[in-house]
């Protein structure tokens, strides 16, 4: 399996750029917006959790500023053990990232997998584990990853299952016609621009190849 991430590295540093920041940065920015302003809404100003609300303040300002240090992670999950709303499900995608940019994937696989059991939001939990899906690309564990996308049932999130199983079939077999066909089946579902862009390029990709 390693000489497929070789060889697809090295086509153009490409899919480098890719799995260090687009995916799972695009993953990760459209949990947290879409699931923030869904679940959110719907929850947590439901609940008047004033000083809850008021640590969520201070250490998303610190994630944002990329200010974080250990004792902040520490802090940020034992609020999340304790806090199972949004606002601890929101933190644990941070810390999530967090480890994700460190390259420390068990960890990022840990807190998401958390964010999912404590998620009562459908759509939020697909999210979680498209998210959960790509950690697991990182591990070259292909087989979790096709496995978990097997669950997500809600069609909205099609055009992004499709594009990690080409992903899948690129770095497990190099197949890349099995792959054009499943870029192109998330190319003809309703998707966001970030993504139609990013499927327009990998297809471009394979066939100059």
């Amino acid at each position: 399996m390693k000489k497929y991430y070789q060889y697809f590295v090295k086509s153009k540093q490409y899919i480098y750029i890719f799995q260090k920041r687009i995916i799972i940065g695009i993953i990760l920015l459209t949990a947290f917006s879409i699931g923030y302003l869904q679940y959110k809404n719907r929850y947590c100003y439901n609940n008047n959790i004033t000083k809850t609300s008021l640590y969520w303040n201070e250490i998303n300002t610190k994630f944002n500023k990329k200010i974080i240090n250990d004792s902040d992670i520490k802090s940020a999950v034992q609020f999340s053990e304790k806090n199972k709303n949004c606002y601890g499900i929101f933190l644990l995608l941070k810390i999530a990232s967090y480890h994700v940019s460190k390259k420390n994937y068990s960890e990022a696989e840990k807190e998401l997998k958390m964010a999912i059991k404590n998620s009562k939001d459908i759509n939020l939990k697909s999210i979680l584990k498209i998210n959960l899906a790509r950690i697991y690309i990182q591990q070259k564990n292909t087989k979790n990853a096709k496995k978990i996308l097997k669950n997500i049932k809600e069609t909205q999130w099609s055009p992004f299952i499709y594009n990690i199983l080409g992903d899948i079939e690129i770095i497990t077999k190099n197949n890349k016609n099995i792959a054009n066909q499943l870029y192109n089946k998330a190319l003809n579902l309703n998707t966001s621009p970030i993504l139609e862009k990013l499927l327009h390029a990998k297809i471009s990709n394979l066939s100059i190849q």
